[in-house]
């Protein structure tokens, strides 16, 4: 209920969300721009959670199976700190340091946060898995930003959740996409550096070997979905 914290702006090229911005209010703010991501964050509880849940508060809390900070990574999003060392941004990439830990320092909060707009070249996917569809904890969540320029990948970006202490973007695999083909077997070949990017563990949600498989996977989906073979 603060309202600093509650203002929102779109501007031609971003879009700027207080930390208190609810995830029922950004399903409707970001659904023509970032179809995949509202899709996800229909996704994250029930409606009564999503009434009050925040994407500052997922943000902050920096778990490392939170929905929401894969697709900031995939974006090169920003997110604006305040406090008593003044107001800085910094990039959601550099956010997080550890397990449960972030950049915030004691007197410092998380304000806002700057979501690039996608160009007609530029796409989102996000996949979450887990055990049940609705109302349930990620045993992997994997959002892929890539730039196309025709059937050649310009660029792209990765990242993950539940793949390691913090969310965390797959250097290897965007390294073996850049400047490649937009072809399934472009895909599968990026694939196999999965396990360079991650070291995932065994837990009750799933296996480091079902992990490492199903981003593989979810690489390949990527590829499918766009040309309508999914």
């Amino acid at each position: 209920h603060i309202t600093s914290l509650n203002q929102v702006e779109e501007l031609e090229q971003q879009w700027i969300l207080g930390a208190g911005v609810t995830y029922s209010q950004a399903e409707l703010l970001l659904a023509n721009d970032f179809p995949a991501f509202t899709q996800l964050l229909h996704r994250i509880g029930s409606r009564q959670i999503r009434n009050m849940g925040t994407l500052g508060g997922n943000i902050a809390n920096a778990s490392p199976i939170g929905d929401t900070p894969p697709v900031l990574l995939a974006l090169d999003a920003e997110l604006e700190i305040d406090g008593i060392y003044g107001r800085h941004r910094m990039a959601a990439n550099d956010f997080f340091t550890g397990y449960k830990q972030t950049r915030l320092r004691q007197g410092e909060y998380l304000r806002a946060i700057y979501l690039p707009k996608l160009t007609a070249r530029q796409t989102l996917s996000c996949f979450k898995v887990s055990k049940r569809y609705d109302d349930d904890i990620s045993a992997v969540m994997l959002a892929a930003w890539v730039e196309r320029n025709d059937d050649q990948i310009v660029d792209v970006r990765i990242a993950c959740g539940g793949m390691a202490a913090t969310p965390k973007r797959a250097y290897q695999v965007e390294q073996g996409l850049r400047q490649q083909p937009w072809s399934e077997a472009t895909m599968r070949q990026a694939a196999a550096d999965v396990s360079l990017d991650y070291q995932p563990i065994d837990d009750v949600r799933a296996s480091s070997q079902y992990r490492i498989q199903l981003v593989q996977n979810l690489l390949v989906k990527i590829w499918a979905e766009q040309e309508g073979v999914a």
